[in-house]
């Protein structure tokens, strides 16, 4: 990245929102999503980006995030998109390890092979948008105790979250719009 010029801060202490261009930039043709440099989901609308959103701490910190990360790092040791796409990959080093994170949305697949598309108003390409957020973590060298936090806040915070188990034991959790449920996307 080229260097930018920072105007002076009327305050010493560090701003709450970075800035925009810190952000990792995440689309699937339908929607996008933003991720802060300390690993946290800060920005997602789906199906649609005029969509309510499901984090929103971009504008508003109470207004939901995804962060995985080392339980003591908010700055990684690098970030790249790899190579022929737009997935972010973000490598952290501890102490104990080292560790990459890797965020796509997701595509798959054209599925209406017998009928027009009620979305699409140009004739759409092979593949579709899945609307499905993909954070994949690997452990490369050694162990590392990752940090988790997943808390969607519906509509730019004003729906609740209802978290159920939606798995046979604790293997998976579903979370949906206390207030209107079958409104807003779930998120597993």
């Amino acid at each position: 990245m080229a260097p930018t010029e920072h105007l002076p801060s009327s305050s010493p202490s560090r701003a709450p929102f970075p800035p925009i261009g810190d952000y990792g930039f995440l689309s699937d043709c339908q929607t996008s999503c933003l991720v802060a440099r300390d690993g946290s989901v800060e920005w997602l609308c789906v199906p649609r980006p005029d969509s309510p959103s499901v984090f929103g701490a971009l504008l508003d910190r109470s207004a939901g995030h995804f962060r995985i990360g080392p339980h003591d790092r908010t700055v990684p040791a690098a970030r790249r998109y790899l190579p022929g796409g737009i997935v972010l990959e973000t490598t952290w080093q501890t102490e104990t390890g080292w560790i990459t994170v890797r965020d796509a949305l997701v595509m798959g697949p054209w599925y209406d092979l017998h009928q027009r598309s009620a979305t699409q108003r140009r004739t759409p390409s092979d593949w579709e948008a899945e609307h499905i957020l993909l954070r994949t973590v690997r452990c490369v060298n050694g162990t590392v105790e990752l940090n988790m936090s997943c808390e969607p806040a519906f509509d730019y915070h004003r729906g609740g979250t209802r978290w159920a188990y939606t798995g046979k034991v604790y293997e998976e959790a579903t979370a949906v719009c206390a207030g209107a449920p079958d409104e807003h996307p779930r998120y597993a």
